[in-house]
């Protein structure tokens, strides 16, 4: 989507911060990835920091957005589009047109057991361990204000 000109794609911190925002501890990986991605907008502020950095609230990864409206449309256009790839790409594993889905989004062919995978694939349910919760109550804050315990 923005091979011919990358320096107007959203930047890698914006879309990993409202990932990691979006994902809810799914239990698999597609599960996990459709949600995040439909998740991602309700992470996106109305008021400055709009993306805020979790290491430093005041910092704003979109700052460039003010600048440049331009930057934030094509995030928008960018979230579109991964959402239309998602559901392109689960019609083709039903409709057994894995390879040229993932050729014509990802720009990558794949091998044939590679593909094979996909188009050998019968419906599974599958269940998986959830993550152990970690807390961390007193985490250093690297911008130089001391922790204090509540």
């Amino acid at each position: 989507m923005f091979r011919e000109n990358p320096a107007v794609a959203p930047i890698s911190m914006i879309i990993t911060n409202l990932a990691a925002h979006a994902y809810k501890s799914e239990r698999d990986l597609w599960a996990a990835l459709t949600s995040i991605v439909e998740g991602m907008p309700k992470f996106v502020r109305t008021t400055r920091p709009r993306v805020p950095n979790p290491a430093d609230p005041a910092e704003d990864y979109a700052d460039r957005w003010a600048k440049n409206p331009f930057l934030e449309s094509n995030f928008w256009s960018w979230h579109t589009q991964v959402s239309a790839d998602l559901e392109a790409l689960a019609l083709g594993i039903e409709d057994r047109k894995v390879g040229s889905l993932v050729r014509r989004i990802f720009s990558i062919d794949l091998k044939r057991d590679e593909l094979s995978r996909f188009e050998n694939m019968a419906p599974v349910i599958q269940v998986a361990r959830s993550a152990p919760a970690i807390s961390i109550p007193y985490a250093p804050r690297p911008w130089g204000k001391s922790c204090k315990k509540p």
